[in-house]
């Protein structure tokens, strides 16, 4: 070593390069750099371009006689490795935005196809559902439709993968050559700034050459040791750009993959393009269908209400003259045959029939017909067969009622006659038998021969059955009147201490309190409520039949 290399030696001087970094190289290295940097020449192939490293020669080469030894042309080779890399990495994006415009297009076109498939599916789907229940033919073709916009889907789901798939692997690319684009960037920028020191230090060194070639004879070894330790980092630097080399192989294989699979795609555009055309001709038809579809529901609707109104209007006739006919039937039975059960059940139908029907103009009939119910609600109907049957078994009971015991009938035994006074006490004992006199409210039973007590049973019998057949005339005056007389010749011909005349009394009480013909009320409110009804709306009158 000489006394003039400088002591002072930075602190990253003599420790060995990071991996992908270029050995530092200080002040008193810069020289050995340069003679080591004589000896060998290395190449390396970036993307077919060589380039040269700066300073690098055949050989050892001479300085001039009579001057200072020629320095390389150090500042062309930067530029052509710095024009190399950055034209390398201008193609691979150019490439990749190509091919990445190219997939964003195909995914944004295919976007724009899906929205507008869902867009015309939610309209079909929405007509099919409205003329559903108006045309089978178009369901049968919203049918068809589901099924395309489906196969469609599919496929455009499998298209959508694969431009996925593309759009992943051109990631992947780009950040692979992002990387090794970096990488080489770093590379050049280091062997530049090292070709700038050698540049800028090479001048000063050849003067100090001159001036100290005593001190570099004892620097030789030195010069050597840097000299192999900057060539094993030019050979770890070339290791490295193979293997940048070798990855840039496959990641070309791969964007021509890419591009065949690009092509492949936009080779089905067109497939998928008439797909779609057929798909809008087939919604156009189906929209042709909907909308005749529609007219012909709009059509059919107005005929449907139209015919509603139209039934409403006769089911509400009908009723109405099913109402009419029961209040005159009610007033019928009522009137003519007193029957208050049969004219209840038949206004209470009325009203049940009237409620189903939901119009207003019948109210005042309604009205009519539940204070027609009210007034009919205290009132029974007479029980005629009842009575008619309880005279019949009273006249059936005739019969059997006695008559009173005359003192005639008794046969007297005449005492043996003892003396002439003996025969005249016995004698008008005999005359006051026959003759007896009594006040007139003493008097019995007037006495009924043997032979008239049957024509007396008969007329008695026959007296009832006439009040028997007033009730069933309903003859309220004759069945009064055959009550009274047959009371009265029972009182006065038959024995009223016995048992079965006081039930044959009895039983005609009764039967005197039954009123055939009881105040029924007058059914006329709802008859005229119903004719009025039926007199504006043109039906048929409900008047007194």
């Amino acid at each position: 070593m000489s006394d003039k290399e400088p002591q002072d030696k930075p602190e990253w001087e003599g420790q060995p390069p990071q991996e992908g970094e270029v050995e530092r190289v200080g002040p008193g290295q810069q020289a050995e750099a340069s003679a080591a940097a004589v000896e060998e020449k290395p190449v390396i192939d970036v993307g077919d371009t060589v380039v040269q490293k700066a300073g690098e020669t055949s050989g050892p080469e001479e300085p001039p006689p009579g001057g200072e030894p020629e320095a390389p042309d150090r500042d062309r080779e930067p530029e052509q490795r710095s024009g190399a890399g950055g034209g390398f990495s201008f193609l691979l994006f150019l490439l990749i935005l190509g091919v990445g415009g190219a997939a964003y297009l195909l995914w944004q076109q295919t976007g724009e196809l899906q929205q507008q498939l869902d867009q015309r599916g939610q309209e079909a789907a929405s007509a099919s559902s409205t003329a559903k229940s108006a045309a089978e033919a178009a369901q049968s073709a919203s049918q068809a439709v589901a099924t395309a916009r489906q196969e469609l889907g599919s496929r455009l789901g499998g298209v959508e993968k694969r431009v996925g798939s593309v759009s992943a692997q051109l990631d992947s690319v780009n950040t692979r050559l992002s990387r090794l684009s970096g990488e080489l960037n770093a590379v050049n920028g280091r062997v530049n700034a090292l070709d700038e020191t050698v540049k800028n230090t090479f001048a000063d060194r050849l003067k100090a050459l001159a001036a100290h070639l005593s001190e570099l004879d004892d620097n030789v070894a030195a010069a050597s040791g840097t000299v192999s330790g900057l060539r094993d980092q030019l050979g770890a630097l070339e290791q490295q750009l193979g293997q940048a080399k070798g990855e840039v192989g496959p990641l070309k294989g791969r964007i021509d993959s890419l591009g065949s699979d690009l092509r492949a795609l936009q080779e089905q555009v067109p497939a998928l393009e008439q797909q779609l055309s057929g798909l809008k001709s087939a919604l156009a038809s189906l929209d042709q269908a909907l909308a005749a579809a529609r007219a012909q529901q709009t059509e059919l609707s107005g005929k449907l209400d139209a015919t509603k109104a139209e039934l409403n209007r006769n089911v509400r006739n009908w009723v109405a003259s099913e109402a009419a006919y029961l209040i005159r039937s009610a007033d019928d039975h009522l009137r003519l045959d007193g029957d208050v059960a049969v004219a209840k059940a038949a206004l209470e139908r009325a009203a049940d029939r009237l409620a189903g029907v939901p119009d207003a103009s019948l109210d005042a009939v309604r009205s009519a017909v539940k204070a027609s119910l009210a007034s009919l609600a205290g009132l029974s109907r007479p029980d005629i067969a009842g009575t008619a049957a309880a005279l019949g078994s009273l006249s059936m009971s005739v019969a059997g009622m006695p008559f009173p015991q005359e003192d005639s009938d008794q046969a007297a035994v005449p005492p043996p006659a003892e003396d002439w006074r003996t025969a005249l006490s016995t004698m008008w004992d005999e005359v006051k038998e026959w003759v007896v006199v009594k006040k007139r409210d003493q008097l019995g039973a007037p006495f009924t021969p043997p032979a008239a007590r049957e024509f007396l049973r008969l007329n008695l019998h026959l007296k009832l059955e006439a009040a028997r057949l007033a009730v069933l005339q309903k003859d309220q005056q004759a069945f009064s009147d055959s009550i009274k007389t047959a009371r009265d010749w029972i009182t006065t011909y038959f024995d009223k201490q016995a048992p079965a005349t006081q039930r044959a009394l009895a039983k005609l009480d009764s039967i005197a309190q039954v009123d055939l013909q009881p105040d029924l009320p007058d059914l006329s409110g709802p008859l005229n409520a119903m004719s009025t009804w039926l007199a504006e709306h043109g039906g048929r009158g409900a008047g007194h039949s």
